[in-house]
């Protein structure tokens, strides 16, 4: 399955572009975030700070000034990211579902259509922000125990052990979106089935998620491909996850 999953990308690469996209996105609305909550004169104020030679200095330097500016206006800050937060999460959701959507067309038809794949982000979207939703308040619910412990405790060891803890649950969390798409099934069913059909090919589905998060890691240590790497990383795990799916 991961060679087949490596060749299905590889052979169809415009899927990365739906990930690349919600990393525009993202990037794009929270600038406008602190644009928005931040004043013209701050702004002003965050352009002249080019005084440093050090490009490392003067960026710390300047996230900063920007945290101070954004702690100052409080109130405006939390407006204007709930605002520019909600739309990038919703936009974000429709590229997630357009990406599942070309993934499971080129696993079972060996076909990759930008038109089909939009159409059907936008059928998938708002399934998909229902079942991300309910997943996230799970994925809070495995989290909660880790950070009492370590609240109780104070043992450092807790925090580090945790994301490895969530590497195991991982294929259980992120199954039912795939579910949602490929058997066209509804919000609580999606859940209710990824749940089994992660547990039945848990093999299969934690070794992709392991696979995938390795490109994506590995990719760190050259900074400038990591965000192809990463939504490269994003389509082959969509890729793989969707023949999971669609192989019960």
């Amino acid at each position: 399955m991961i060679l087949e999953g490596l060749k299905a990308t590889l052979k169809n690469p415009g899927i990365i572009l739906f990930p690349i996209l919600a990393m525009l996105v993202l990037y794009v609305l929270m600038s406008a975030a602190v644009m928005t909550a931040i004043t013209p004169s701050e702004l002003q104020n965050i352009a002249k700070n080019e005084s440093f030679k050090n490009f490392t200095q003067q960026a710390k330097t300047t996230e900063k000034i920007i945290y101070k500016y954004l702690r100052k206006n409080l109130t405006k800050t939390i407006i204007a990211f709930l605002m520019f937060g909600t739309l990038a999460f919703v936009i974000g959701e429709f590229l997630n579902a357009s990406m599942i959507v070309a993934a499971k067309e080129i696993v079972f038809n060996n076909t990759f259509s930008f038109k089909s794949a939009f159409d059907g982000g936008f059928v998938y979207t708002l399934p998909l922000i229902g079942v991300d939703i309910l997943c996230g308040l799970g994925f809070l619910a495995f989290l909660m125990p880790f950070y009492i412990v370590y609240y109780v405790t104070g043992l450092k060891t807790i925090v580090d052990v945790t994301p490895i803890a969530l590497l195991f649950v991982a294929p259980l969390l992120i199954m039912p979106r795939y579910v949602l798409i490929v058997k066209d099934e509804s919000v609580i069913n999606s859940i209710v089935e990824g749940f089994r059909v992660a547990i039945r090919n848990y093999p299969l589905s934690f070794t992709a998620v392991v696979f995938c998060s390795l490109i994506s890691m590995a990719s760190l240590a050259v900074p400038i491909v990591y965000p192809i790497a990463s939504a490269f990383s994003a389509s082959l795990l969509s890729v793989y996850m969707c023949h999971i799916a669609g192989g019960e």
